[in-house]
């Protein structure tokens, strides 16, 4: 998120830096009556050197331009002839001069490549409008009287132009292209050399309503209002299209607590006399691309129906509130039908190729109406989503919208694809995402922020597309129980657990039916093509709810995991979720391909220039890396392995594998406690346990074996219902499965 603040403040706080941009200057001198041979711009930026700058005429349509690169800023500067020869006179207050120690000039200030309208020869506005300057822009702003002059200058890289509105060619609207290249903050100032009256703002007249037209809906404008004397007294607020590509109009209200984020409070004390507007606010160019607005009917006071500020819960269907959101790190964003319910609107986030890890939206930009309600008590938000793959990570993030410190994280993650359910969001302490700050009921939380498959890349999984829709206080929006944090043993079957994981160095993840045994849910880890040689799955996200409980005689943990060639490399680490550096990493090496067995990791075999184990540490987060050390292109592309059943200790489940255990079979499953083992193992005898997920053994008996295909019954039914591990050990070996009592 740093690098959308850092954004956002340039946005806020003036953004014109030392850059070299290129400027076109356009004078029309058909009404001019004397001779000359070639106009000339002369100014601040070339030391008015006389005919240095010369102008052309290519089409002899009697307009002269010239394309000069010259540093951002405010410059001075006017229209010559043949040097020096001859020269504008121009009218002192006129809306497009500045007069200094008695020289009347031209000013610009500008960011940006910067294409100027046709003026005519010593007026402010183009030729034909009436004679003289014209006079100065007032609001109304309508570009439809020809006694007016309309000044406009653009900057960040925005184009703006007078024309015929595309709908109406009786109408004239301003122009507004933001092109490949434009600046996050690009724009045009509507009234360059000020309004001719200031704007009439009181405690109770706060509005400017704009007509907008907008290739796109849910596109943010923001309109701010400043002094032309002093560029440090300013107001700036928010508004976003409904529609697309049809007129509508935004209203913008100014009152105190509507400010854009980190910007100033309106002070009825100042005088706002000059207004700018920036279409498609906090996108590039680049991320949206080419792209053209309008604007037309600047108009003081509430022209239109006042749209209330966003609060919980956020349904993005009611006509009356403003549903203003803003994309980051690559995500694009807008307010669509439900694709599975014409009757509902949802918000489209959509993390294409090249998206961040740390890609999202904030729903609520410029802030909640009202702050989150949390209490000790009270700390869960409900979303329901719709992603295309099941066991994807969706951040929310919950900040004070005047203090981007104040910030509390939590994490949940999708169980179904290609449908909606409802994701719970239990911000209380303990459930914070690693590294990020607890929650502080002393805190104002009024900003929220989603973040789809967080921890991912776009380039990683792919241009996805997600939607989001009834952000709820509480539980009531929710379809079940809150779900608890993770825990040891993980075994990806208890619906009442938030299993989140989050994918990184170029691995994907997702949570499905065992494909030996459908039955049985495990996790899936593709190690990409392009993967890195540490790629992996942190499964464990959020931490687990207890600490790994590491002993002087306790240091292993089991996994099952199936991969698809043997002598492949997995690291198995640990680490404190508040401290990365405190971590432990052992590697233990498959040694069968394609079929399921019991990897066994031992902590005090560190893995090589790695932390060694510190048992008066905390380790409470998990990863676990398939084929370490080898990257994806070496492998020989993508490869898919699996895992389930990450347990502590060695005692249940820690056994090495033995190839004749794969002899090793019972029926039903799920069971009502009574079913058939059927073994076949060169051995005398073997014991059968069955192991509850909290590694107790609840029930044990010895098997006596009669050769090959040895058939026992085991009755179990006094045991709850739940999950448990049954496990089969001839003294020297051993396997386990998974086995429900229903």
């Amino acid at each position: 998120m740093r690098k959308f603040t850092l954004l956002f403040l340039m946005a806020s706080f003036g953004f014109l830096q030392a850059q070299t941009d290129t400027v076109t200057f356009q004078v029309d001198l058909n009404n001019y009556t004397g001779s000359f041979t070639t106009a000339n711009v002369n100014g601040t930026f070339n030391s008015w050197c006389g005919a240095c700058n010369p102008m052309t005429d290519a089409n002899s349509d009697g307009i002269w331009e010239v394309s000069l690169p010259l540093t951002a800023g405010t410059i001075e500067y006017k229209f010559t002839l043949d040097g020096w020869t001859a020269q504008e006179n121009l009218t002192p207050g006129s809306p497009c001069t500045i007069t200094t120690s008695g020289f009347t000039n031209r000013i610009l200030t500008f960011s940006g490549d910067t294409t100027l309208a046709v003026v005519c020869w010593e007026q402010c506005a183009t030729c034909g409008t009436g004679g003289g300057t014209g006079t100065q822009v007032a609001l109304p702003i309508t570009f439809d009287d020809p006694t007016v002059a309309y000044t406009t200058v653009s900057f960040g890289g925005n184009v703006d132009s007078i024309a015929p509105d595309p709908t109406n060619a009786a109408n004239n609207v301003l122009v507004l292209n933001k092109p490949l290249g434009a600046q996050t903050w690009a724009g045009t100032t509507v009234s360059a050399g000020g309004l001719a009256t200031a704007i009439p703002f009181s405690s109770t007249d706060n509005i400017i309503t704009v007509r907008v037209w907008s290739p796109d809906s849910n596109i943010s404008f923001l309109l701010k209002a400043e002094d032309v004397n002093d560029n440090t007294k300013t107001v700036e607020t928010l508004a976003s299209t409904t529609q697309a590509g049809a007129w509508e109009t935004l209203t913008f209200d100014f009152s105190a607590g509507n400010e854009a984020p980190g910007t100033a409070v309106i002070n009825y004390a100042n005088t706002y006399d000059m207004l700018s507007v920036f279409p498609n606010f906090g996108t590039d160019g680049n991320t949206a691309g080419n792209k053209t607005y309008y604007i037309d009917d600047v108009v003081f006071g509430a022209g239109g129906t006042m749209l209330s500020q966003v609060d919980l819960p956020i349904t993005f269907d009611d006509a009356t509130v403003a549903y203003t959101t803003i994309s980051f790190g690559g995500n694009a964003d807008s307010v669509v039908v439900d694709p599975t319910n014409a009757a509902n609107n949802v918000l489209l986030l959509n993390k294409p190729l090249g998206a961040q890890t740390w890609a999202g939206t904030t729903v609520s930009f410029g802030g909640l109406a009202t702050a989150i309600p949390f209490t000790a008590t009270d700390n869960i938000i409900t979303v329901r989503v719709w992603s295309p793959d099941a066991g994807i990570p969706f951040l929310l993030k919950a900040e004070d919208v005047n203090d981007n410190t104040k910030t509390v994280e939590t994490l949940a993650s999708t169980t179904q694809a290609g449908a909606w359910e409802t994701l719970t969001f239990d911000f209380s302490a303990g459930n914070e995402a690693p590294g990020t700050a607890v929650i502080n009921y002393a805190n104002t939380y009024d900003m929220l922020s989603l973040f789809p498959n967080f921890g991912t890349d776009g380039n990683t999984a792919g241009d996805k597309t997600y939607y989001a829709d009834d952000f709820v206080f509480g539980t009531g929006g929710g379809t079940g129980p809150v779900l608890s944090q993770v825990d040891l043993p993980i075994t990806w079957e208890d619906s009442t657990v938030n299993y989140a994981s989050a994918a990184f160095g170029g691995a994907s993840d997702t949570i499905l039916a065992d494909p030996t045994n459908a039955a049985n849910t495990v996790m899936q880890i593709t190690k990409e093509g392009n993967a890195q040689t540490w790629a992996g799955v942190t499964v464990s996200f959020g931490g687990l709810a207890n600490p790994v409980p590491f002993t002087a005689t306790e240091t292993t943990m089991t996994v099952r995991v199936w991969s698809p060639d043997a002598g492949v490399d997995v690291l198995l680490k640990v680490e404190d979720k508040n401290a990365g550096a405190i971590s432990v990493e052992t590697i233990a090496t498959t040694t069968m391909a394609g079929a399921w067995e019991t990897l066994t990791f031992d902590f005090t075999n560190n893995a090589a220039n790695t932390p060694a184990l510190d048992l008066t540490q905390t380790y409470d987060v998990v990863s676990v890396f398939p084929n370490f050390g080898t990257d994806g292109a070496t492998q020989g592309g993508p490869k898919t392995f699996y895992i389930d059943d990450v347990m502590f200790g060695a005692g249940t489940i820690g056994l090495a594998e033995n190839t004749n255990l794969n002899a090793f079979s019972f029926s039903p499953n799920p069971t009502n406690g009574s079913f058939e083992v059927r073994l076949s193992l060169d051995s005398p005898q073997a014991t059968l346990s069955i192991i509850n997920l909290a590694g107790k053994v609840m029930h044990a008996e010895v098997l006596s074996l009669n050769g090959k295909n040895s058939l026992h019954h085991v009755d179990v039914q006094s045991l709850p219902k739940g999950i448990y591990l049954i496990n089969v050990s001839n003294g020297s070996s051993s396997h386990s499965e998974k086995i429900v009592i229903e």
